[in-house]
């Protein structure tokens, strides 16, 4: 299976999901955006449940904020491969 970390490259050190976001606040914020957003497209996460997070899960930034990987089986089918979900950077550490 893929693994993936991210590196904050100024200062060398790894940095956690939880760590991206501003504040404890705005991680809790972030996650509950996420989940809607899953649970309210199930064409695109069929898998999903009211269990389903974002907590410990690899993610990537982007221009417009982050994304957050999904493995295969964790919301869709194999065969959908690595589902992402986009956090907006208004809830991320500038």
């Amino acid at each position: 299976m893929p693994y993936s970390k991210t590196f904050n490259f100024l200062n060398g050190k790894s940095m956690s999901l939880k760590g991206a976001f501003q504040s404890a606040k705005s991680y809790e914020d972030g996650k509950a955006y996420a989940k809607r957003y899953i649970l309210s497209h199930p064409e695109k996460y069929p898998f999903a449940d009211s269990h389903t997070s974002i907590a410990g899960h690899s993610f990537f930034w982007t221009t417009k904020g982050l994304k957050v990987i999904f493995e295969p089986y964790e919301v869709s089918s194999f065969a959908d491969g690595f589902k992402y979900v986009s956090i907006s950077s208004k809830y991320l550490k500038n």
